[in-house]
């Protein structure tokens, strides 16, 4: 029997206000992506009960790694830091930086797809998180610390729409036999070279 795993996401959570955020929680997502994806799970339900097809729903919360374009539209905070750091250009925080948020390194999001797809009978909505906070303003030191960065941590008014509180229940994903290994401590230096390696690369 073949099995279908998606890749589906946090934002369906919309910014309510409960953490940590667990699957059976009342969805509430609150932009066309995030739609998009809370419709890619109720399709995954139909077909699982009109068809019979096992399908995994999982639920990415801030996901950081190697290769993300700090350029792009849809970029998250820690390239862009990784990427302004590394330049010493200041770092923009929106809004009061207490904002807490779940990041899981990308090798672990990986290995989460394929434990599901390949070695793990479980079926339904999935968390694919560390399950641990951190605030936007310990990153963004974090990073500047561990890039030597002169970079200045400047403030801007809160985004509309930004959530406060973001962090993962992962007993679920745990329960189906799958851990999360990387801390974000640990994963943090691999990425920062990685885009130290891209600077150097674009000088020669």
């Amino acid at each position: 029997m073949k099995k279908l795993v998606l890749s589906s996401s946090a934002a369906i959570y919309g910014d309510s206000p409960v953490v940590p955020k667990i699957e059976e929680m009342p969805p509430a997502p609150k932009s066309p992506y995030a739609i998009s994806k809370l419709d890619g799970e109720f399709y995954c339900r139909m077909f699982a009960a009109e068809a019979g097809l096992p399908t995994v729903s999982l639920r990415y919360f801030n996901v950081f790694g190697p290769r993300q374009n700090p350029r792009s539209a849809y970029a998250a905070a820690v390239p862009i830091f990784i990427d302004r750091a590394l330049k010493n250009e200041p770092l923009t925080i929106y809004g009061d930086g207490k904002q807490t948020r779940d990041f899981i390194f990308v090798k672990d999001v990986a290995a989460a797809n394929a434990h599901f797809a390949l070695h793990s009978s479980a079926t339904g909505v999935f968390n694919v998180a560390s399950g641990h906070a951190i605030t936007i303003n310990a990153l963004a030191e974090e990073i500047r610390r561990l890039t030597g960065s002169r970079s200045e941590i400047v403030h801007a008014a809160k985004r509309a729409g930004d959530v406060k509180h973001s962090v993962a229940d992962t007993g679920k994903l745990r329960a189906a036999g799958f851990f999360p290994t990387a801390k974000i401590q640990e994963a943090l230096p691999a990425t920062i070279q990685y885009f130290k390696t891209q600077l150097r690369l674009m000088a020669i």
